[in-house]
């Protein structure tokens, strides 16, 4: 009975410390291992809002450890996590300092103030920048507990993300951007579209005629995804669009 009682106390106590998630501004999960892809290293384009969710009975305490970093010497940066903001990273270095952390209430979340964005170009231009952070929990004596989540932060200046100018002069005419079902367009040539997250991984693919087309995205959780066009001749645009 005695090891039947010690069991269930650590099966409680290991569900009771997995109540940490993590998600973009606009709901997008950001999961153990995710690469976030930017194209553009500026506040504006690179912005990533962070929110951290608790579903547990209790607050939690988070931090956030700067674990790597590639291509950077960690200048040029913004990274709040409440109460502070840092321009610089330091590799191994956690954030906020020994004596502070982000406190989650229960059953909560953090507000709108956590961030991070680049303006680093990379030490060798052209080339990817990466960030890897993990967030984690930590008690009152700042030991870490619970469950954690890693993700990279990737300045990716070869992915290709062109603004709606560049779309509405080509071939392609996107009539918006901000949809809730459905997404309409124009060909003057047979195309093939691909919609892929914003990690590039891709979700659905289409081969479509030239002349007006609507494409179902109704089954697409709400968040922002990319619409990747392919026309036959091999002219190639890419465009993010909302799905709300």
């Amino acid at each position: 009975m005695k090891k039947g009682f010690v069991l269930l106390f650590s099966l409680f106590s290991i569900v009771s410390f997995s109540q940490m998630t993590l998600s973009k501004l606009d709901g997008t999960p950001i999961n153990d291992n995710d690469i976030l892809n930017y194209n553009i290293a500026n506040e504006t384009d690179g912005y990533l809002g962070i929110k951290v969710y608790n579903s547990s009975s209790n607050g939690i305490n988070v931090k956030a450890k700067c674990v790597s970093m590639a291509n950077t010497t960690g200048t040029n940066v913004q990274f709040c996590i409440d109460p502070i903001c840092v321009a610089n990273l330091v590799v191994g270095n956690s954030y906020p300092s020994a004596t502070l952390s982000l406190l989650v209430p229960a059953n909560g979340q953090n507000g709108n103030f956590d961030h991070f964005f680049n303006s680093n170009l990379g030490i060798v231009q052209g080339v990817n920048v990466d960030y890897v952070f993990k967030f984690y929990q930590v008690d009152d004596s700042d030991v870490e507990i619970g469950n954690s989540v890693t993700f990279t932060y990737r300045y990716n200046p070869n992915l290709s993300t062109p603004n709606m100018d560049l779309l509405t002069n080509s071939s392609i005419r996107v009539d918006a951007t901000n949809v809730s079902s459905t997404l309409q367009f124009s060909s003057q040539k047979s195309v093939t579209l691909e919609i892929l997250d914003l990690n590039g991984k891709k979700i659905s693919s289409y081969s479509l005629a030239k002349g007006n087309q609507a494409v179902d995205v109704s089954k697409l959780s709400n968040g922002i995804y990319i619409m990747s066009f392919t026309t036959v001749d091999g002219e190639k645009l890419t465009q993010k669009f909302m799905k709300k």
